[in-house]
């Protein structure tokens, strides 16, 4: 092969490796737990509770608006980054809890008009004793900590399931990636 060829190829490769890594730093991964944006967001703090509506005309659409995009971006980075931190295949379990969960930080609630149905891994999620009771929620709580970079955080599903005219409420864990340290000032800097 001649010197030409070989510059040729180098060259070649090189732009290739750079395009690869461009789209890399480009491109985010997802971390969100396949739940649609909420009807409302709600807030709990030391100082009291906040509810912001996401409707067409409400007057706290801009902050509900703020708030949700903070959390998406919270729940996703680039292609890289979770390449090299080791969280790009990561895959989150849910559990059922014995008890109702406790928070540390902020207290987020996602509560929707419409029930909704826990999604892993883009099937429906069963009953763990019945397979054949789907689990639906009609709110999602978790804790908004100011975390150092993608960590993992628990997000909590409230399913009201009805067995034999019995209802019954029961909470579901899911541990997922995110870093809530910008939607964690968002919220300092609300109060």
């Amino acid at each position: 092969m001649s010197k030409t060829v070989k510059l040729s190829i180098a060259y070649t490769l090189i732009v290739v490796v750079a395009l690869v890594l461009i789209l890399g730093f480009c491109l985010k991964k997802s971390y969100n737990p396949e739940i649609d944006a909420p009807n409302i967001i709600s807030i709990t703090t030391a100082s009291g509770q906040a509810e912001y509506d996401g409707g067409d005309d409400t007057n706290n659409k801009e902050r509900f608006n703020e708030l949700y995009k903070e959390y998406t971006e919270a729940t996703s980075e680039n292609f890289v980054s979770a390449l090299f931190s080791g969280n790009l295949f990561y895959a989150s379990r849910i559990e059922l809890l014995s008890s109702v969960p406790s928070f540390e930080g902020y207290k987020m609630m996602f509560k929707y008009a419409q029930e909704q149905t826990i999604m892993l891994n883009g099937k429906e999620y069963a009953h763990a004793s019945a397979s054949s009771v789907i689990l639906k929620y009609d709110t999602v709580y978790f804790d908004v900590v100011d975390t150092d970079g993608i960590e993992k955080v628990n997000m909590y599903y409230k399913v009201t399931t009805t067995q034999n005219n019995n209802q019954k409420t029961e909470y579901y864990k899911r541990a997922v990636l995110a870093d809530f340290s910008a939607l964690h000032q968002a919220i300092v800097d609300a109060q």
